[in-house]
């Protein structure tokens, strides 16, 4: 308990200078990089974690046209050291309850003994600092936000949406700028799915949970939390976790007590680094690529390295009934395969019901086989793989001809609830 007060000790200090260091080291930043945007900045800081290299968050030394600058700017690198240190030390601290009251302007703890869990003990703490400390530096004009009035067809929900906007090409974003949604259908089923659980056990909503894997900016889990439920969220991408963190600290201040984790991974079969690269004209559409030697085609680019955990070293089996999730969403471009093999306890759990997913062609040449392999990692699993709630199943043969123009959405689903289509 000794080192775990000092642990403490050490972040809060280290969170109380980043306070006054911040703004000076973003005046530089103001001054000397104009033409770097956040989430690049966020992205080399997400980076320079991963693989525990002591280089600062904020670059502040470039060549000045006078000599006084290059004083400012040795004095801006020094600071933003001290700035990268103490954020390291923040986003790896040990929860404590007094940490939590001390670092987060709304509690996100979900459960009990999630403490006893470091992967939870991270995401918690990383979530509380950010909201309360770096929210509130992050400037970008490719970033916009949007409050948006949306349809659930049993009722409306009012949300505060940020997006990539301008040069960030996305097709996710610039639906919702340009109409106010994104797979309208989609976000209807998973709020029917939800319902019906609830309805079925008789909870409330704030005692449900939306499983999100492959969160991107974070449409359907913002939507479904302003909706009224907990939400567990996974996205890897540094740059998508930069809009999809401010959208939960949007929610955070909207008075709404369901909760939201965040929990910037990817999953997959076995821990490793790997690449997640997005399309040139779709760039928060992240594909991991663990491959080395796979060539990535002249209109992808490599955003980042990643680190891939297992799901199942994530969330114990025995969290799994006390979440009550209700629905499972995973869109991770062709690498479902890997995200289920790492997670075999959590999907072969009795309380995991349904999923939403979809079968398609990726960057990799065994894509069939691995769509193979997820239709009948589900039949074996016990699941009924069809393409709408409380649908026919549907036979692989048809995946497979479906998939040849695009991608299949599909839902899995283990018991019958009487959902209705």
């Amino acid at each position: 308990m000794t080192f775990l007060r000092r642990s403490v000790d050490i972040g809060r200090a280290s969170i109380d200078k980043y306070d006054k260091e911040a703004s000076e080291s973003k005046k530089c930043h103001d001054h000397r990089h104009k033409n770097r945007t956040w989430y690049q900045k966020w992205a080399n800081f997400r980076q320079a974690t991963l693989i525990r290299r002591s280089r600062p968050m904020v670059h502040c030394f470039s060549l000045p046209k006078e000599l006084f600058l290059l004083g400012i700017a040795s004095v801006c690198f020094v600071v933003g050291i001290k700035v990268f240190t103490a954020m390291a030390v923040t986003s790896v601290g040990f929860f404590t309850n007094s940490t939590q009251s001390d670092l987060s302007s709304k509690s996100t703890t979900m459960l009990s003994n999630e403490s006893l869990n470091p992967y939870w003990t991270e995401a918690e703490i990383f979530t509380s600092f950010f909201c309360s400390r770096m929210s509130n530096y992050i400037e970008d004009t490719r970033i916009a936000n949007k409050q948006i009035t949306l349809d659930l067809q049993t009722e409306t929900v009012e949300i505060s949406m940020n997006y990539y906007f301008g040069s960030a090409q996305d097709i996710v974003s610039r639906h919702i700028h340009d109409g106010g949604s994104w797979e309208l259908d989609k976000v209807h089923q998973i709020f029917r799915a939800l319902e019906t659980y609830r309805q079925s056990f008789g909870l409330e909503r704030g005692n449900v949970t939306f499983f999100d894997i492959g969160a991107h900016i974070g449409w359907f889990s913002t939507l479904m939390t302003y909706a009224g439920y907990n939400v567990i969220s996974f996205e890897a991408m540094p740059q998508n976790e930069l809009i999809l963190r401010k959208n939960q600290c949007a929610f955070n201040l909207s008075g709404k007590n369901n909760k939201w984790m965040i929990f910037n991974k990817a999953l997959g079969e076995d821990k490793q680094l790997c690449r997640i690269v997005s399309h040139n004209i779709n760039f928060g559409d992240g594909h991991t690529v663990c491959d080395e030697n796979v060539t990535l085609p002249h209109d992808y680019s490599a955003r980042a390295s990643i680190q891939v955990e297992r799901l199942d070293d994530i969330v114990d089996p025995d969290m799994v009934a006390s979440l009550h999730i209700g629905v499972v969403k995973i869109d991770v471009e062709n690498y479902e395969k890997f995200v289920l093999l790492g997670g075999q306890k959590f999907f072969n759990s009795p309380s995991i019901n349904l999923l939403l997913m979809e079968f398609l062609r990726g960057l990799s040449g065994d894509t069939m086989d691995r769509n193979r392999f997820v239709y009948d990692f589900l039949n074996s699993s016990g699941f009924t793989v069809s393409r709408q709630l409380g649908g026919p199943k549907i036979m692989f043969d048809e995946i497979e001809s479906s998939t040849m123009n695009g991608p299949l959405d599909f839902i899995a689903w283990r018991k019958d609830m009487s959902y209705q289509s």
